[in-house]
């Protein structure tokens, strides 16, 4: 297969001068100058999404400045611009078929990424089961503009939920699936007012916020900071009551870490031996 010749293209601020073989990996290599002065060598693939040697940042990219006041992208309807992103690009307020504005941003809309508010997305779910859930009818839209449903669980209770979180799966019952023997941490011992209660007595928060304080913040398995984090009870909830809000019975673990220690240890009768092994073996 002949190699095509690229010298004398022009790619945002770069210019193909010359040709410089292949590199290790097969690939061919060209001379590029710059509009600044300096003189490097590319891949082709790299000319095309770098297009200057790194001395315009995005924010002052010419090419990326354009303006779509009135153009029509599907079902929206460019407005008038409304600022830029942290990158430097352009955001847009764009009005939908549907009547809702929404601001998008113009690598979304030109890629095709935006087409509507979201109300294109909508699927109609009535009748449709998801879990314990099944979806009866629509009684109107969240903030975000997504739909919500009126269902009905298996238990009796009826709920709304959202249809991001139906199709997702984040929502499968009214809330009994939770407490019900079918839950992976379900605790036969518990009276149903304690299952129903037992995240929400007083003092968990604040013995969250202690823990969490007391290790500034960072894990105590991996070091992570300014990550995700839990409160873990050492010696756990299900089993030791009288420690339930000891701090010192509290440990600050990321969120991998700790589906890490439960996916190996289980939920229920973890114990200081456990913790401190799992930190040994990381």
């Amino acid at each position: 297969m002949n190699k095509i010749n690229h010298i004398g293209e022009k790619i945002g601020a770069l210019t193909v001068i010359g040709d410089k073989g292949k590199d290790k990996h097969g690939k061919p290599l060209w001379i590029c100058s710059c509009s600044c002065g300096s003189v490097k060598t590319y891949i082709w693939c790299n000319v095309k999404d770098q297009r200057s040697c790194g001395c315009i940042r995005p924010r002052s990219r010419k090419w990326l400045q354009v303006d779509l006041t009135g153009k029509r992208y599907s079902k929206l309807l460019v407005l008038r611009e409304w600022g830029k992103t942290k990158t430097g690009a352009q955001k847009w307020l764009c009005q939908c078929d549907c009547g809702k504005q929404n601001i998008v941003d113009a690598r979304s809309l030109k890629r095709g990424d935006s087409n509507s508010c979201g109300c294109v997305n909508q699927k109609d779910l009535t009748n449709k089961r998801f879990s314990n859930l099944l979806v009866i009818k629509e009684v109107g839209r969240s903030k975000n503009g997504c739909i919500v449903w009126l269902c009905k669980c298996d238990c009796g209770k009826t709920t709304e939920v959202s249809s991001n979180s139906l199709l997702r799966l984040n929502t499968r019952s009214c809330g009994c699936l939770a407490c019900g023997e079918k839950h992976y941490n379900y605790n036969k011992q518990l009276t149903d007012k304690e299952r129903k209660t037992r995240r929400n007595i007083n003092g968990l928060a604040k013995w969250v916020l202690n823990v969490l304080g007391r290790d500034r913040y960072t894990c105590q398995v991996c070091g992570g900071k300014g990550v995700c984090l839990h409160a873990h009870h050492i010696d756990s909830w299900h089993w030791c009551k009288e420690k339930r809000l000891d701090v010192d019975n509290g440990a600050t673990m990321c969120v991998k870490c700790h589906r890490r220690f439960h996916k190996e240890y289980g939920f229920k009768l973890n114990n200081k031996e456990q913790f401190s092994k799992f930190i040994k073996g990381v």
